[in-house]
């Protein structure tokens, strides 16, 4: 459904030399790179979420990312501790209930911010969050967030702005 919606975006808008890669990302291969990657709703749905991170930033030196993490003022889940090339990270396990937005997947990892924030420090990138909401109804807090690699330019050197409605 979401790449039929895209499709028509692409026509309707004239978005001529964007690609829509309908295919399991995480098995996806390629040496290209592109000007940006959006990555929204998706972190906190696969098993390896750092394996994912690291896989965006291949492809891209910019990334959109919207993403739930773990809110310690509100843990429904299990507090665990992840380990990726030799660094700790923490967050949350939580099993979601069942019912039609939950997905495939009924395990969602909820990162723990600060350990977010330390995996792109790790790897020279500077993070700006574009959004935030905390929902009662929700276990997490939901971020909209701009990751910028550091000193490297897009090709196309321009400051990327967004405005969000």
């Amino acid at each position: 459904e979401n790449i039929i919606k895209l499709n028509i975006a692409k026509f309707i808008l004239d978005w001529n030399n964007l690609e829509i890669i309908p295919n399991n990302f995480m098995s996806y291969k390629t040496n290209k790179k592109y000007d940006l990657v959006m990555a929204l709703g998706v972190c906190y749905h696969v098993d390896s979420p750092f394996y994912f991170l690291e896989k965006i930033l291949r492809f891209s030196n910019t990334i959109i990312l919207s993403s739930w993490f773990a809110n310690e003022d509100n843990i429904r889940g299990e507090r665990k501790e992840w380990s990726f090339k030799a660094e700790n990270y923490k967050g949350d396990e939580y099993y979601e209930p069942d019912h039609f937005l939950s997905g495939l997947q009924k395990k969602s990892v909820y990162l723990d911010f600060k350990s977010f924030e330390k995996f792109f420090k790790l790897r020279n990138c500077s993070i700006r969050i574009i959004d935030k909401r905390i929902s009662s109804q929700v276990t997490g807090i939901f971020k909209f967030l701009i990751i910028q690699k550091n000193n490297v330019r897009n090709s196309s050197s321009k400051k990327l702005n967004l405005n969000i409605m």
